[in-house]
């Protein structure tokens, strides 16, 4: 889903596409996190499952919660070994086997340790689907 596509528009392709019995916010932006509010809301509130923490105060349609954690925790839990060794051992190489889970393209800054500022001042002017890299090597 391209998240950068007008909201409005976006969102209405979204709920003619539902119901929804589970929704993970992958990015957990706040610009995103506002599409995935407004798809639950339509569909009369659900829980958003967010990979990052809010920024910061954020406001969400009533019947509509955050739930953010990460997704690898559970997996180190004694009773969810069975689903440790299935995620990493079946899933995973199946699904980068089948091009269902892609690498994000990397954006290198050059400059080792000393391009680190260079880094931040690129991931603060906003980046979506690439990694930012540096190697302190350099």
């Amino acid at each position: 889903i391209d998240h950068t596509r007008d909201h409005e528009t976006l969102v209405k392709e979204l709920v003619a596409e539902g119901p929804y019995d589970l929704v993970v916010d992958a990015i957990s932006i706040p610009s995103t996190i506002s599409i995935t509010a407004a798809v639950l809301n339509a569909q009369g509130g659900g829980e958003i499952h967010a990979m990052l923490p809010p920024f910061g105060p954020e406001t969400l349609p009533k019947g509509v919660t955050r739930k953010f954690s990460s997704w690898s925790v559970p997996l180190g839990e004694d009773e969810n070994e069975g689903l440790l060794r299935w995620t990493f051992h079946s899933y995973l190489p199946l699904a980068v086997a089948k091009d269902r889970l892609l690498p994000l393209p990397t954006q290198k800054v050059s400059g080792g340790l000393g391009g680190l500022n260079e880094a931040l001042d690129v991931l603060n002017k906003g980046v979506s689907g690439v990694k930012i890299a540096i190697h302190p090597w350099e």
